[in-house]
């Protein structure tokens, strides 16, 4: 469950400043991680599904609701005036990655894109 008082926190820094800041967004498995980890090995602080001091790198910000998975939604962000980046994957590299997506997120993913169950990995 998410941690609802540092996550409050989290986005009342964002909120409060806004400049400087950025979200990069992608499919689940198009290297988010990885993303935030290269960024923040040169000293830009964008968090991995958590807001940092220069922002956000998340999967769980593609799909334009107010609902929670990992981490803020996209409503939370909404009208920051934040800008996204939205990063893109070479397409087979993450099909075959997507079944390592755990049965949590693919319910997520569900919600927003017709799965079906008798051809989901879950």
């Amino acid at each position: 469950m998410l941690d609802t008082i540092r996550f409050e926190a989290q986005l009342a820094l964002l909120k409060n400043n806004t400049e400087g800041r950025l979200a990069i967004i992608g499919c689940g498995r198009s290297g988010t991680t990885y993303t935030s980890k290269l960024l923040q090995s040169f000293g830009v602080k964008v968090g991995h599904e958590k807001i940092c001091d220069h922002g956000i790198s998340s999967w769980c910000l593609v799909p334009d609701t107010s609902l929670r998975h990992i981490g803020p939604s996209s409503g939370d962000l909404e009208g920051l005036g934040i800008p996204h980046v939205h990063q893109v994957r070479q397409p087979l590299e993450v099909i075959s990655s997507a079944t390592t997506i755990r049965k949590k997120s693919w319910g997520f993913i569900s919600q927003f894109i017709p799965i079906q169950k008798e051809t989901a990995c879950f």
